[in-house]
């Protein structure tokens, strides 16, 4: 359940067991809202800037929490996670935030904070020439993100370029 505006999360729905995706927008998670909970994974948006004490109170099952947030949301009160999931769970956040949230009131209290990487990139890729990958056709994009005309990737300048074939998205350095 959502404040009116849809900003402030209230409270998470009961019964819900497995992993929950916050949506974007949420700015604030409010205290108590996923209490006794049952859930496994969490994901927190990167519009999230605030937590309430005890939030995730209770929430023995919950294992895995991923912050998008590179700035470490501000926990309001002494505390906002389940002892649990605090020594025994896995806190994941963005490239080159786990610092950052060792450093934060609140935050440091997890034994183990892992590194994700928010890249779309898969892989990278040199000097390929095909424009189709199976029955997926292929985009080529600049880095600016402008979509490129249809033609052979070894007709392209000296560079760099994304490439999405169907729902894989490669880096490609043209030498």
């Amino acid at each position: 359940m959502y404040s009116k505006d849809k900003a402030t999360l209230i409270s998470c729905p009961a019964g819900k067991t497995d992993n929950i995706s916050i949506p974007e927008g949420v700015v604030s998670i409010s205290s108590g809202a996923f209490k006794q909970g049952k859930l496994s994974s969490v994901t927190i948006p990167k519009t999230v800037t605030s937590i309430g004490e005890g939030a995730f109170d209770g929430c023995e099952n919950l294992t895995t929490m991923t912050c998008l947030n590179t700035t470490p949301p501000t926990i309001v009160g002494d505390w906002a996670f389940y002892w649990e999931l605090l020594y025994n769970g896995t806190l994941y956040v963005p490239d080159n935030s786990v610092d950052t949230y060792r450093d934060s009131s609140g935050w440091n209290g997890f034994s183990n904070i892992r590194e994700i990487s928010t890249s779309a990139i898969n892989d990278i890729m040199v000097n390929t020439d095909s424009q189709t990958n199976g029955s997926h056709t292929m985009t080529v994009y600049d880095l600016a993100g402008r979509k490129l005309p249809n033609g052979s990737l070894s007709q392209l300048p000296k560079g760099i370029y994304i490439v999405k074939t169907g729902s894989k998205t490669t880096k490609v350095v043209i030498k």
